[in-house]
């Protein structure tokens, strides 16, 4: 399973199942307000999502709050709001221990309500703390890590020639980090995690860029990659442009012609009643 997100128009977000075995889609709910995907997870079972959502109105109660669903829906089996004026839950993400016990990670403490969900709530691990202090959130680097990427450099400063053609630069310091995944043939797709000013009035401080690297070392850039990811179920690439979701197999030569899988393009809000 997996969880696909439309953000928009406007700020709405709504959610779609996608059974990557068979390439079929169950559509979810929506809200009025917009899902931060780099804060949201699924469980390796399937059977949970939990996701975050800051409506940006700091003086109201619950304006930050933290959702644990049954995906692919995102009614609240358990949820966790903020006080008026205060930051509100910590992020998350769900990971299984030494004895294969299902948990979720979260800097939080631990409310009697999390319980309903039979889901131990556990607190930061120290491999969080090298990550912290950064523009992204230190859960989505470990999340990375946990789904295969593997870090190829530090999270550091770089130089603006090194951002060429991906981003235009204002001012001010610039970081990057770049995980690799492994393709078939000697390939790799590449995922970069950027932070810095940019004059896009369109992007925000942080976003990510893809690209492929060859067996030689050449990078193709995919400049209209929203999101991209290995399939180990097919054994393919996946990735979104424009709000498309393509995949790809891997050949010799690079990727195989691009099959179009789902366009949610014109998808908009729609009110649906969850069936829990």
């Amino acid at each position: 399973m997996a969880i696909l997100i439309k953000r928009g128009p406007g700020r709405c977000s709504g959610t779609i199942g996608w059974d990557r075995r068979s390439d079929s889609f169950e559509v979810g709910q929506w809200i009025k307000q917009r899902i931060d995907y780099d804060k949201a997870d699924l469980s390796p079972d399937g059977e949970h999502f939990v996701y975050y959502v800051n409506t940006q109105r700091w003086s109201e109660e619950n304006s930050i709050y933290r959702a644990v669903s049954r995906p692919p829906w995102l009614k609240a089996l358990a949820f966790w709001g903020s006080k008026p004026q205060t930051y509100g839950p910590g992020v998350g993400m769900f990971f299984r221990d030494a004895n294969g016990t299902l948990k979720l990670r979260a800097s939080v403490h631990h409310p009697a309500e999390w319980d309903r969900i039979g889901i131990r709530v556990v607190g930061d691990y120290p491999d969080i703390h090298p990550w912290n202090g950064m523009a992204k959130d230190a859960y989505l680097f470990i999340r990375l890590q946990r789904d295969g990427w593997i870090p190829m450099t530090a999270w550091e400063k770089c130089p603006n020639d090194e951002a060429e053609g991906v981003a235009r630069w204002s001012g001010g310091s610039q970081h990057r980090i770049i995980f690799e995944k492994s393709l078939p043939h000697g390939w790799t797709l590449r995922q970069t995690h950027w932070c810095g000013l940019t004059k896009d009035e369109n992007q925000a401080t942080s976003w990510e860029s893809f690209a492929l690297v060859s067996p030689m070392g050449g990078v193709q850039p995919q400049s209209n990659w929203e999101w991209a990811d290995v399939d180990t179920v097919g054994k393919r690439v996946v990735w979104t442009a424009d709000c498309i979701l393509f995949c790809s197999d891997v050949i010799r030569r690079g990727l195989e012609t691009a099959k179009l899988l789902l366009n949610l393009q014109n998808t908009r809000f729609e009110a649906r009643q969850a069936p829990y």
